[in-house]
């Protein structure tokens, strides 16, 4: 400090001409100046008024941030440092002012997209939830008002009858009170269909648990066709003699149950049933001569609550459960159940394949007289 002072002592008459000059220039304004090596910035002050001026020196060290040089003279690399700035000039570090490189267009137009896809996409998911409840809620009250109806038109046939059969006043011959009984006795093995199908979709998607057998197929077909049933139908039953099977008989008897109902009451008025042995499976199949079903509803009618289309059902009572039991209950065996177009009668055809995992064979059992192979007249 005491060298630089003494260089400006020195100096002094230049020095102060020009900040002279750099004053008058810039009234009202302090104008600086630089002096040295390691510049110190001076200028004119007055302490107080009409006081004689002084100068001042302040050292770029103590104001000037790290990397940033400031120099008397101009170099290569250095700018003015401004207006009120006598030879002074500012040295800025490289890159100091660089400008960044701008976000490449594609990548603006690939960020927009995914934005754009996910907002579509969640948008998307939430109408799909909303419109899959909004179906869920409308099945469930058609389910609950269909189940209602199908229970309640036997439950009143039931309560009707059996007050004919209790009123003294009516006279009833021993034929026609067992005629009477049968109906009621169809009646209630229907609603005891209906609320084991009910009951079995309640338990869990994995099926009801088995309890299987070796069973006779040709008996198996005979109790489930004819139980409870006394439909002014044609129904014709082919069994193949001698055929055994381990599976659960109350369970495939109800999955025939379903499919031989549902025949009869959308068929005109004949039903075919099979049952037969190919590659080691026991295969079933229902046939009617009804209207059949369209093929874009063949995987839709496996669904619970689903019954095909309206024109079909329009007169048809139903609940729209049976075939999702007999899914249920065949697949839990392993099996499938599958829906074409009848080649026999015209209508519908239901085949249900089933692994025959056979135990060892029963005893020979004679085959039935009357036998289950011949076209069977309605009962």
């Amino acid at each position: 400090n005491v060298e630089q002072i003494a260089a400006l002592v020195q100096d002094m008459p230049d020095r102060l001409g020009k900040l002279q000059r750099a004053s008058r220039s810039a009234p009202g304004d302090l104008s600086w100046f630089g002096y040295g090596d390691e510049p110190w910035l001076l200028t004119l002050v007055s302490p107080r008024s009409f006081a004689a001026p002084v100068i001042m020196a302040v050292s770029s060290r103590k104001i000037v941030p790290a990397g940033i040089t400031l120099r008397v003279r101009s170099v290569p690399g250095a700018v003015p440092l401004g207006d009120g700035f006598v030879d002074l000039h500012v040295e800025w570090p490289a890159g100091r002012f660089a400008v960044a490189p701008a976000v490449p267009a594609v990548l603006y137009g690939s960020m927009l997209a995914v934005v754009l896809g996910a907002a579509m996409l969640a948008g998307y998911l939430l109408l799909r939830d909303v419109h899959r409840e909004t179906e869920t809620a409308a099945m469930r009250s058609h389910f609950v008002a269909s189940v209602s109806h199908e229970l309640r038109t036997p439950l009143t046939a039931m309560i009707g009858f059996l007050d004919v059969m209790k009123d003294p006043n009516i006279p009833m011959g021993e034929e026609e009170r067992l005629e009477l009984n049968t109906v009621v006795h169809q009646q209630a093995t229907y609603m005891a269909r209906i609320v084991a199908d009910l009951l079995l979709l309640a338990r869990d998607s994995s099926g009801p648990d088995l309890k299987e057998s070796v069973v006779a197929i040709d008996k198996l077909v005979s109790d489930s066709v004819w139980s409870g049933r006394s439909s002014p139908v044609g129904l014709e039953v082919d069994v193949e003699p001698g055929l055994y099977a381990y599976l659960d008989p109350d369970r495939i008897r109800q999955v025939l149950d379903n499919l031989v109902s549902n025949a009869i009451r959308y068929g005109r008025g004949n039903v075919y049933v099979s049952a037969s042995t190919v590659d080691d499976d026991v295969v079933f199949e229902v046939h009617d001569d009804g209207p059949g079903i369209p093929r874009k509803y063949e995987l839709a009618i496996w669904e619970q609550f689903e019954r095909g289309p309206n024109r079909l059902n329009a007169n048809v009572p139903g609940s729209g459960i049976g075939l999702a039991v007999v899914e249920l209950i065949v697949r839990r065996h392993g099996g499938t159940a599958t829906h074409e177009k009848s080649r026999r009668l015209g209508g519908a055809c239901f085949r249900v394949v089933l692994p025959n995992r056979r135990r060892p064979a029963p005893a020979p059992v004679a085959p039935r007289p009357e036998g289950l192979h011949a076209p069977i007249p309605a009962r």
